[in-house]
């Protein structure tokens, strides 16, 4: 019986020591598996090493590189700046320069307007006293001078103090008038514009107040007598002689039987129908 428990024994030691041998080849090959594992785990580690090593010197490089392309950029920028500034003063002294020069030019443009107005303002007067003469020398021409004589019968032939001739100082005749229901306020005369018309200071303007008018003979007022049909004919025939532009209308008007300023009595009273305006005389000169 001791024999057959020991061999059993013995049996049995021999399969646990053929198991532990088996467990320890079967350890043996796994620390095997195990040692190629970490030498390739040392050999990847050692690759990334090595990789986070270039990566590292590749990266400082790039960045040292663009730092330095950052500062040069930063230069520039700066430079520009300053040259966007002075850019920027130059074009304002320019602009404040060019306001100036348009700000003269527009005084200068003022000037010259004012002056041209002017100078418009002489040749329109020019115009008109160079009209003037023109026909006070065709009416020289075509009709002859009237003594003084001759004015006076006519003024005593036509008594109304609306219709009066006056003797310039320069001896020069001139036949000048109010017409019936205007009112003889004094304006100036042609001669007191320019100084080629000389004329004493005493001499009349071209229209009188009732007190410059020449008098009649007698030293009362006359009474009212109507105006002849010769008178008439005569103011008629030589008021025919002028331009229509320098005709009197008052005389167109005796002319006209029909017309509220013929019948002096009605003009007088105030009857009548409406008075016409006067039209404009040439020797009106506007002032500037």
């Amino acid at each position: 019986m001791s024999v057959l428990s020991a061999k059993a024994c013995l049996d049995g030691v021999k399969k646990k020591i053929e198991e532990l041998q088996v467990d320890v080849k079967g350890k043996e090959a796994m620390n095997l598996v195990l040692s190629q594992q970490l030498e390739r785990t040392k050999d990847i580690l050692k690759n990334e090493q090595w990789i986070r090593d270039a990566s590292t010197a590749q990266f400082n490089d790039r960045y040292s590189k663009l730092q330095k392309s950052l500062e040069e950029k930063t230069k520039e920028m700066e430079l520009l700046r300053e040259n966007m500034e002075n850019i920027v003063l130059k074009h304002q002294k320019e602009i404040a320069q060019h306001e100036a020069e348009m700000k003269e030019c527009r005084e200068q443009n003022e000037k010259l307007v004012e002056k041209l107005e002017s100078m418009t303002t002489i040749k329109s007067e020019v115009e008109q006293k160079k009209c003037y003469l023109e026909e006070r020398i065709k009416l020289l021409e075509e009709d002859s001078l009237e003594t003084e004589e001759e004015l006076r019968r006519n003024v005593e032939q036509t008594p109304r103090k609306s219709v009066a001739f006056s003797i310039d100082m320069d001896s020069s005749d001139t036949i000048r008038g109010t017409p019936i229901g205007f009112k003889c306020n004094p304006r100036e005369s042609v001669c007191s514009i320019c100084d080629l018309f000389e004329r004493c200071s005493t001499a009349r303007s071209s229209m009188r107040s009732e007190t410059n008018t020449i008098a009649s003979t007698s030293e009362f007022k006359p009474p009212y007598t109507s105006t002849t049909s010769e008178r008439i004919s005569i103011l008629t025939s030589r008021n025919e002689k002028l331009k229509p532009h320098l005709q009197s209308s008052y005389a167109v008007e005796m002319a006209d039987v029909n017309s509220p300023s013929a019948d002096e009595e009605n003009v007088r009273k105030g009857g009548g129908v409406e008075k016409k305006k006067r039209r404009n005389s040439i020797f009106a000169f506007k002032k500037h």
